[in-house]
């Protein structure tokens, strides 16, 4: 008796694996004649291990100025875009003015920071301190966003216009072998 209820359990439970997995579409054909998920996306179905889309993805991501990777990007690829003496020289001054900008503006918050947290700790803090506080913070951020965006627009505007189809072909072909 106990050998036959065991296999009852492993064939039902293998029976809810595969509805379940039938039921995962994943947003491709199902084929379990019950699914209300048919034709979804990946991210619609309640049981598809799939993810949603990554910030990566998203337009926001694409725009150069969270770090200096594209003036660096520029410069490492300086000899295969066909760079000249004297952009590779404004390119690297662009990329020190934004290493520079985003370090003094990270060097402020990070004092910023500190001086709130002693506020905070002694018991000393009002709403005023708290929207000062901000404030100042969303200040020193946008300092920093600025400093890279500005040397990663300039430093594009330098290029010409077969530099920069150069630099994204190497891009594309590198994304084509994966």
């Amino acid at each position: 008796m106990n050998k036959q209820l065991k296999h009852l359990m492993i064939a039902t439970s293998a029976a809810l694996l595969l509805s379940t997995s039938a039921l995962a579409c994943g947003g491709k054909a199902c084929p379990a004649s019950d699914c209300d998920f048919k034709g979804a996306k990946a991210q619609d179905c309640p049981l598809s291990t799939a993810k949603a889309p990554a910030y990566k993805e998203s337009g926001h991501y694409k725009i150069p100025g969270k770090s200096p990777r594209y003036i660096r990007k520029i410069l490492s690829k300086s000899d295969l875009i066909g760079l000249s003496d004297k952009q590779r020289k404004q390119i690297g001054e662009l990329l020190l003015a934004a290493e520079t900008g985003a370090a003094k503006a990270h060097a402020e918050a990070q004092i910023t920071v500190a001086e709130f947290r002693s506020k905070l700790h002694s018991g000393n803090l009002n709403d005023r301190d708290i929207k000062a506080y901000t404030a100042r913070m969303g200040e020193l951020r946008a300092a920093k966003l600025q400093a890279n965006l500005m040397a990663s627009v300039k430093a594009s505007r330098l290029l010409s216009d077969e530099q920069k189809s150069r630099l994204y072909a190497a891009k594309t072909a590198a994304g084509a072998s994966k």
